[in-house]
C-alpha cells in the first residue's frame, strides 16, 4: 500500500516577494538534495572504520554547529537511522570533515548539473569529478540512464531517476499507460487532458477540432521542456506537418486545451509541487510543503491563441517578457504558501485542493 506524507525536512516561507521566492527556490534545491541523495553515513565506504572513541567524537562534532560554522551532518528525523549530510540553500561556512571522510565526497559531473547545485555541493565539501574517471562517486544528477548503466552502480551510490521513469515524464508514454489504466480500472486514472498521439490519432484530432469551434489543443514535442516547440491550435488547418521520416517517438502530440482556466489577477498560472519518492515498493511519497506558482506575463485572452506570454506559464519563456517590452518588471512568482492564502481569501477551500493533490497516488489493486 502506498502512502503520502509531508516532508518533515521542508521549511515554510512566509514572504510573498520575488526575492523571498528566490530564497524558496534555493531552499527547495537544498531540500531536494537532502532527500534525493540521502547519503546515510552507514553506506559510506569508511564507516567500517568508525569504531573508536575518537571517531565517535568527530561525528558528534560534525552534528553540532559552532558560532562560525554550520553543521556538516544532521540527525535523521527517523528513529534508528544514521545521520545524513546536511545541505544548505544559502552561502554558509560548513564544518569540514576529516580528510578520510572528505576524500569520499565525490559527485559525478554531467552537463545538466546546474550552478545552484554545484554551489550547494561544494559548500558541503563535495568535489565534482567526471564519472568516467572515478567509480567512487556518491551522487549523480542528470539524464536518464540506460538499464545496463544501473547494473554497474555500487550500493552507496545515488542517482535522480529510477530505471524507466521517463515513462512518467514523456507526454506520449504516460498517456499510453493512463489510457490502459482507464480501460482496466475506470475513471480513477482520468486526470490527464485527452491526448492525441501522432500519426495514429490524427483523424480523431481533426474531428475533435471540427466538432466545436471552441475546441482547441496545445501542440508540443513529446519529450521536451521549457516551452520549446509549443503552439495552441483551434483550426485543423493550422496543425503542423507530420514528418514521416522521423521515428514515431519523435512525432508531436496534442492535448486538449482548457479554454476557461481558473485565473489569478486575470492571468494563467501553474503549480510546481515537489515530491521525493524514496521507494516504489512499498510506494512512499514525500510532498514538500513549499513549491512554486508560475504565472503567464499577460492577462488571459482566449481570442489570441498565438501569444505565448498569455497562454504559457513556463518561466523559460516569460522571463523575456520584460525585455520584449510586454511588462514593466519581472514576471510574478509565488510560493505555495502565498497561493493557499490567496485561495482562502477568495473563499476557495485550499485544504480541499491540497487533499486532491495528495490523492494523486498509485492505484491500490
Amino acid at each position: 500500500m502506498g502512502k503520502i506524507v509531508e516532508d518533515p525536512l521542508s521549511s515554510a516561507s512566509t514572504s510573498s516577494s520575488n526575492d523571498d521566492c528566490t530564497d524558496s527556490v534555493q531552499n527547495l534545491t537544498r531540500d531536494l538534495f537532502r532527500l534525493a541523495t540521502c547519503c546515510a553515513i552507514e553506506r559510506f565506504p569508511f564507516i567500517t572504520n568508525w569504531k573508536t572513541k575518537e571517531e565517535n567524537i568527530e561525528i558528534e562534532n560534525l552534528l553540532t554547529p559552532s558560532k562560525t560554522e554550520a553543521a556538516f551532518l544532521r540527525q535523521s528525523v527517523f528513529e534508528h537511522m544514521p545521520p545524513t549530510i546536511k545541505f544548505y540553500g544559502k552561502l554558509l561556512p560548513v564544518k569540514k570533515p576529516s580528510p578520510t571522510m572528505k576524500d569520499t565526497l565525490i559527485w559525478a559531473h554531467n552537463p545538466l548539473l546546474s550552478n545552484p547545485m554545484r554551489h550547494i555541493l561544494r559548500q558541503s565539501h563535495f568535489t565534482i569529478q567526471p564519472i568516467e574517471n572515478n567509480d567512487g562517486w556518491l551522487g549523480y544528477w542528470g539524464r536518464h540512464w540506460k538499464t545496463s548503466d544501473y547494473l554497474q552502480m555500487n550500493i552507496n551510490q545515488k542517482v535522480n531517476h529510477y530505471p524507466g521513469s521517463f515513462h512518467i515524464g514523456r507526454k506520449d508514454r504516460i498517456w499510453c499507460h493512463l489510457k490502459e489504466f482507464m480501460h482496466r480500472f475506470g475513471n480513477e486514472f482520468d486526470f490527464m487532458p485527452k491526448t492525441f498521439l501522432m500519426p495514429d490519432d490524427l483523424e480523431d484530432l481533426i474531428d475533435y477540432l471540427n466538432e466545436d469551434e471552441e475546441n482547441a489543443v496545445i501542440v508540443k514535442p513529446p519529450a521536451s521542456a521549457r516551452g520549446a516547440g509549443i503552439s495552441i491550435v483551434s483550426d485543423a488547418e493550422q496543425l503542423p506537418e507530420i514528418d514521416f521520416e522521423l521515428k514515431k517517438s519523435k512525432y508531436w502530440v496534442a492535448q486538449k486545451y482548457i479554454i476557461n482556466p481558473y485565473l489569478i489577477n486575470d492571468k494563467k498560472f501553474d503549480l510546481r509541487i515537489y515530491v521525493y519518492v524514496p521507494s516504489l515498493d512499498p510506494l512512499t511519497i514525500y510532498i514538500n510543503k513549499e513549491g512554486l506558482v508560475r504565472f503567464a506575463s499577460l492577462p488571459y485572452d482566449n481570442e489570441s491563441l498565438s501569444n505565448q506570454y498569455v497562454h504559457l506559464t513556463n518561466y523559460s519563456i516569460n522571463r523575456y517578457a520584460e525585455r520584449d517590452g510586454m511588462i514593466g518588471g519581472p514576471v510574478d512568482k509565488w510560493t505555495l504558501e502565498r497561493f493557499w492564502a490567496h485561495l482562502d481569501s477568495h473563499e476557495k477551500d485550499s485544504k480541499a485542493v491540497l487533499k486532491q493533490i495528495e490523492e494523486m497516488r498509485s492505484y491500490e489493486a
